[in-house]
């Protein structure tokens, strides 16, 4: 059976927690998390990396692209305990709040904590600031 592909910041803290619960919700298995900091990503799906980088992405079983708050729309609609927080994502994006919202979360999101630590974070350590000696 296809799966919806979710693909998400694999070096982004709150999104890690966040695809960490989806897991663990999603018991008939109907959604596929991928990392598209994974390098093999862009040469298996065509999608930008610009864009990647702004939203959280799905792809359906059809082929069609979602970002944003319709990716987090289609996370709920296929995990049953998520199903009441269909109508109220559907009432934001309808009254033109819900991207608007889902971006300035986005835009904040490695200023957010989360509880993180050495075993459940792949952030790159290339800005680590260097103690003096």
């Amino acid at each position: 059976m296809k799966k919806t592909i979710v693909l998400y910041d694999g070096w982004c803290p709150i999104c890690i927690q966040s695809i960490k619960r989806f897991k663990q919700l999603d018991w008939f298995k109907r959604l596929e998390f991928l990392s598209f900091r994974d390098k093999t990503i862009l040469t298996n799906y065509p999608l930008e990396m610009d864009k990647l980088e702004k939203r959280i992405q799905s792809i359906t079983k059809s082929g069609y692209v979602e970002d944003g708050i319709h990716t987090i729309n289609r996370i709920c609609k296929n995990i049953p305990l998520l199903w009441v927080f269909i109508l109220c994502i559907y009432v934001s994006i309808l009254l033109g709040f819900g991207q608007k919202l889902y971006d300035w979360i986005a835009d904040r999101r490695f200023g957010f904590p989360t509880g993180c630590n050495e075993n459940s974070c792949a952030i790159p350590h290339s800005n680590k600031i260097k103690p003096k000696k």
